[in-house]
């Protein structure tokens, strides 16, 4: 049993050790024989531990039932904080009449140590995620105000080839009228002629042509 690292332990109804492994003395800072016939008042500094020990050791021992505490904060002799999981469990004493409380404590330090470390790991990671999906949610807020501000350029620059078109047609229908009239009511010469017929025909070709390069113009 002293080749055991658990600490091992029995006690009577009144809270005396009446069985101690070395793994329990050496975490309360004596020997096996100073801690057999004491409680843990006595070498326990720690009074609200204390009062906690001896109820589950009473509730254990009157109810006769085993009771587990998956994970307890206590203080060893040397000051040290410790974890650990203990089993509490009523036996009959060596006389055959009395219920004394078998225990036995696992020191889990190392895992708490480690669960410690694995809730940090997530909220770390728990962080990455929250400020990766924010730096995502304002880059699409980015693009999509890019996007937006781009089709009103685009619609803008419609408008304005759109009244373009229609300033520049205006007076070109009416100068193509006006030589309409000119060729008919006033007579010229051929060159003079010539050049009258030719006159519509640019301004056609001008039209289309500027008609042409608003359409095959590249949106902004």
């Amino acid at each position: 049993m002293d080749f055991n690292r658990n600490r091992i332990f029995a006690k009577d109804f009144d809270g005396r050790f009446v069985l101690a492994n070395a793994a329990m003395a050496e975490a309360s800072g004596l020997d096996v024989e100073q801690i057999v016939g004491r409680t843990e008042s006595e070498f326990t500094p720690d009074e609200k531990l204390v009062r906690q020990f001896h109820a589950t050791d009473r509730q254990v021992i009157e109810s006769g039932k085993e009771l587990v505490i998956p994970e307890q904060r206590v203080r060893n002799a040397k000051g040290e904080t410790r974890w650990v999981s203990t089993v509490k469990r009523p036996i009959l004493a060596l006389d055959g009449k009395s219920t004394v409380l078998l225990g036995v404590s696992v020191d889990i330090i190392e895992r708490k140590a480690a669960e410690d470390e694995l809730r940090g790991m997530a909220a770390t990671l728990e962080k990455r995620v929250y400020e990766r999906t924010l730096e995502l949610r304002e880059s699409n807020a980015a693009l999509e105000k890019a996007r937006l501000e781009s089709d009103a350029a685009s619609r803008a620059m419609s408008a304005f080839w759109a009244n373009m078109s229609h300033e520049i047609r205006t007076p070109i229908n009416a100068i193509i009228g006006l030589t309409h009239l000119m060729t008919r009511e006033t007579p010229c010469s051929a060159t003079g002629s010539a050049r009258s017929t030719m006159l519509p025909s640019t301004c056609c070709r001008s039209l289309t042509t500027f008609s042409t390069s608003r359409r095959s113009r590249p949106a902004s």
